[in-house]
């Protein structure tokens, strides 16, 4: 199928591409009662930090 690493779009974070918001907008929304998907990150994620030099988690990790 000569598919690679490139062959499809990555779709991380949300500087490069929509990332998330794909999904996670206001245009998706259900037809009953027109409800769209939250954007709130922690519903899928959990932020350890933001903008945080030297973050521990990150060192534990070996990042």
């Amino acid at each position: 199928m000569k598919i690679t690493w490139g062959s499809y779009p990555q779709h991380l974070g949300h500087t490069d591409s929509p990332g998330c918001f794909r999904c996670h907008g206001e245009e998706l929304k259900s037809k009953t009662p027109g409800k769209a998907i939250t954007q709130d990150c922690e519903a899928c994620h959990k932020v350890l930090g933001v903008e945080e030099k030297n973050m521990k988690a990150l060192q534990e990790l070996g990042g």
